[in-house]
């Protein structure tokens, strides 16, 4: 989960989280998290089996 200062909610999953925090952080990604400044995470949970 990413957050910002408005405490703002985003949801996403991936499988190299280090990356893809990374990409929020310095904007790369286009869509809702550059839009509304989403880079804080804020909870992540591991899993192996995508369904849960």
């Amino acid at each position: 989960m990413l957050s910002n200062t408005s405490k703002m909610i985003y949801t996403g999953m991936t499988g190299k989280l280090e990356r893809r925090i990374y990409e929020h952080k310095n904007k790369l990604v286009e869509g809702f998290t550059k839009k509304y400044n989403l880079h804080s995470l804020v909870y992540y949970h591991w899993t192996d089996d995508k369904r849960k």
